[in-house]
């Protein structure tokens, strides 16, 4: 939901998709489609086992696998998981971008 140091391509796809799924929201609403985007946080997979950075709050697969299914069946808009990623999420997409940016700017880059 905002850019990272380091991650500028894996952050703008994720915007896109973000994007794709408010678009598709809209047009397939009057034919009753509810659309949920779902935003994770690190899933422990084969694919993250070689993540040499930090991966803050990793969730198992089983978890993260039900609280997704629950979260379409509850037909969010939008779900952020886990609930760390989630509040700081929201969080960071509050403060002002200079200040985000700054911020940004004191960590580590996931990826160098």
């Amino acid at each position: 939901r905002f850019g990272l140091p380091g991650m500028a391509a894996y952050g703008a796809s994720k915007a896109g998709v973000m994007n794709y799924c408010e678009s598709l929201a809209i047009s397939l609403a009057d034919s009753n489609i509810a659309v949920t985007c779902i935003v994770p946080g690190f899933i422990a997979t084969p694919l993250t086992q070689s993540n040499d950075h930090e991966m803050p709050f990793v969730m198992d697969v089983a978890s993260a696998a039900d609280k997704i299914f629950k979260a379409i069946q509850r037909r969010r808009v939008l779900y952020v998981l886990p609930w760390q990623m989630r509040l700081l999420s929201a969080v960071l997409m509050r403060l002002p971008r200079n200040g985000f940016r700054w911020l940004a700017a004191r960590k580590k880059p996931f990826i160098e």
